[in-house]
């Protein structure tokens, strides 16, 4: 594999994202391992991709093994890709599944669906994603044989890492800065690597070095070290790796695993999504219910006028006020509006007219 990871390598042009040594060392390591689904998560231009993608190929092509990258960045299609095409044929792409998204997002039981064996290579950093990772990843991978890769994490015995603060601060959680931090012999300067230290430690699963593995192994034996030096070259062989594993299929107690904070802000948000629609049945119950009450209103008063002009109906047809009709068009008659007679009619009738509005009140 050494001049196609070189050819692959030249392809991406960012060496300095994962130098040649890497790639021949996370290349043995999966293809002893077998995985039938290599879950990355961060992408870059896509130098990993390309090893897992290869590997992939060389156990078996898409019905063996699948390669799902998980990323934000879009390298991969603008810029990788065409360039790779002068190096692979087509047929090379088959086994992967590149997706830009948002890791959090995904969905882990989709994700790993029929999967039986599983490699995870961890390279995108944050605490966001080391929540998803942790909280939701892993409790999905605790049931099968898998293994989980973290990049960017240096063994401080075996590569050549100074644990000195030299002419830095303190590491204020700046993913990629010149500062770091150091936890016994683990260095790093990513978020997630604290995250991780921390859930390998609760649990007591062992957070292995890839050099500690490469020292132990091949440094020890000098006849193993001259043979591979000389089969893969200088650039493709190191016995430092800047990169650790580890496995829950190790972890000797119950395992414990972080909350899944992602469910508050969900729960948050339906909580707040039932208390705006109470409130607006609220508002609509109200309406209703004055809507109701005004056509009760409507229908008293229509019941006071049917009564009322049924009385009134009553009125005009009685005897007396028949009676009372004649009597007025006979002084009408007879005592005009505005004659003498019609005055004097009035003025004896006067008392009488007050005496019953007095009575009446």
């Amino acid at each position: 594999m050494r001049d196609r990871l070189e050819a692959l390598s030249v392809a991406v042009g960012r060496p300095s994202d994962l130098i040649l040594c890497q790639w021949a060392e996370i290349a043995a390591f999966v293809l002893e391992f077998r995985p039938d689904l290599i879950v990355e998560m961060g992408r870059g231009w896509g130098n990993s991709t390309c090893c897992f993608v290869e590997v992939a190929n060389r156990l078996g092509g898409v019905s063996a093994c699948r390669v799902v990258s998980l990323c934000r960045s879009n390298e991969w299609f603008g810029s990788t890709v065409p360039r790779l095409k002068q190096v692979v044929p087509q047929d090379w792409f088959a086994p992967a599944d590149i997706r830009e998204c948002n890791i959090p997002d995904v969905d882990p039981t989709q994700l790993l669906k029929g999967a039986r064996r599983c490699l995870v290579f961890w390279d995108a950093h944050g605490f966001e994603v080391a929540d998803w990772a942790l909280s939701r990843l892993m409790p999905q991978l605790a049931g099968k044989p898998h293994l989980v890769l973290v990049h960017d994490v240096c063994d401080a015995r075996y590569d050549r890492i100074s644990q000195k603060y030299g002419e830095e601060g303190i590491w204020k959680g700046i993913s990629g800065g010149p500062a770091c931090f150091c936890v016994g012999h683990v260095v790093s300067n990513v978020p997630q690597a604290i995250s991780i230290v921390d859930f390998t430690s609760r649990n007591h699963v062992p957070f292995h070095s890839a050099a500690e593995s490469l020292h132990d192994e091949i440094g020890s034996d000098s006849a193993r070290t001259a043979a591979l030096k000389e089969l893969l070259g200088d650039d493709l062989f190191s016995l430092r790796a800047w990169w650790f594993y580890f496995s829950l299929n190790e972890g000797s107690e119950t395992l414990s695993f972080p909350r899944d904070t992602a469910l508050k802000p969900s729960m948050e948000k339906i909580q707040e999504g039932l208390r705006n629609e109470n409130t607006a049945l609220k508002q609509s119950l109200e309406k209703i219910q004055s809507f109701i009450k005004t056509q009760e209103d409507y229908r008293q008063l229509a019941t006071q006028k049917r009564e009322l002009e049924n009385l009134w109906v009553d009125v005009q047809n009685s005897a007396g006020w028949r009676l009372l009709n004649r009597w007025r068009e006979l002084r009408n008659r007879v005592a005009a509006e505005g004659t003498l007679l019609r005055k004097l009619y009035d003025s004896v009738l006067r008392p009488v007219r007050d005496d019953s509005s007095l009575h009446g009140k």
